[in-house]
């Protein structure tokens, strides 16, 4: 065997191994352009080999990838690997569940009042830190607020300053 027949050889291992890796070490596609450069290289020098290397290194590349990415796919849910990065069954229901508003993890302790709006000089509370944005606390009702640059400490006294179509900017009230 010539020493460019041993290069190839050694490619086409070490592309068909990145491809695995690929599998169960997601890399972005890292991996995938990496296996991919190592097995065309590894064609090539085959084919530099003779054009019957070349033609039987192409056509053990092109059965040989899928077998091994979809043996690879199967086999990741046993591991351990795969067993963090699968949802079982009722996890899956239980995120289903909690989008769909079935579960409310965290239900809303002071709600919208509705009909109530925010005026120019109203007090109310910082109801988060205020950097510059946040919620503001003005009677029942939340509100999303802005100030002009300062931040505001959670639990603040805050006056509302402006009021610009649905843009509330409020300062500290001392």
């Amino acid at each position: 065997m010539s020493s460019l027949l041993a290069i190839a050889m050694f490619l086409l291992a070490v592309g068909l191994a990145l491809a695995v890796l690929e599998v169960f070490l997601p890399s972005g596609g890292l991996l995938s352009l990496m296996s991919a450069l190592a097995l065309v290289s590894g064609v090539v020098c085959a084919w530099n080999e003779s054009p019957a290397w070349g033609w039987g290194t192409l056509i053990a590349t092109v059965l040989l990838v899928p077998v091994i990415v979809v043996t690879g796919f199967r086999v990741l849910p046993n591991t351990a690997v795969g067993r963090r990065m699968i949802l079982t069954r009722r996890e899956l229901d239980d995120t289903r569940a909690a989008d769909a508003g079935a579960i409310d993890p965290r239900p809303d302790p002071d709600p919208l009042i509705e009909g109530e709006s925010v005026e120019i000089g109203m007090i109310g509370q910082a109801g988060t830190d205020l950097r510059p944005t946040g919620t503001g606390r003005f009677g029942r009702q939340r509100v999303s607020v802005v100030t002009e640059g300062e931040w505001i400490d959670h639990d603040t006294a805050i006056r509302v300053v402006r009021v610009e179509g649905n843009r509330i900017v409020v300062e500290a009230a001392t």
